[in-house]
């Protein structure tokens, strides 16, 4: 089972050009249903303080100013997923992948060197245009990442099992 605590958005753009832009989710919960009397009841779960309730699981916001300043936030609690080898056969049965093709349809086919040109290049004219503009950049992220744990097996408490704390991920510009 999923559960997702209340999750809101906000969108607000104006005719000169500026907007506002929100995105917040307070937690995320999967249940396993599938392994019977499991060590690792919850798939997916965040790591946050229970006692915290002003904190979100996911929180992203945009805002553009009318000359063209831009802020960027966007904050992310660590969380917890489990790889049970039971649960990725039965999402593997669950989704047929057998009938799925290799082929890409031709719109569909991209260049990786002209992708990374093209955005390359729209980064450039960004920070070109920023510079003649005198425009303010402000970008705040912090991003725990998540712990991934792959056990041998779930149900037995001996198992040997995986554990991958990615770490955290914390940039600042323009603050």
């Amino acid at each position: 089972s999923l559960d997702m605590g209340m999750v809101s958005t906000s969108f607000k753009a104006n005719a000169d050009g500026s907007y506002s832009f929100a995105l917040s989710m307070l937690s995320l919960e999967a249940s396993d249903r599938v392994t019977k009397n499991s060590f690792y009841p919850m798939v997916c779960r965040g790591l946050q303080d229970v006692n915290d309730t002003k904190k979100h699981a996911v929180h992203f916001e945009t805002n553009k100013s009318s000359k063209g300043d831009q802020e960027v936030k966007f904050t992310m609690i660590a969380f917890e997923t489990v790889a049970s080898p039971l649960l990725i056969q039965a999402v593997k049965n669950f989704f047929d992948f057998s009938s799925l093709t290799a082929t890409i349809p031709p719109i569909l086919e991209v260049n990786a060197d002209d992708l990374s040109d093209t955005l390359t290049d729209a980064i450039m004219d960004a920070w070109n245009g920023k510079n003649k503009q005198k425009q303010k950049w402000t970008l705040d992220m912090d991003v725990k990442a998540p712990i991934l744990i792959v056990p041998e097996n779930c149900t037995k408490s001996d198992a040997l099992t995986l554990i991958c704390n990615f770490g955290r991920f914390k940039v600042a510009y323009g603050t």
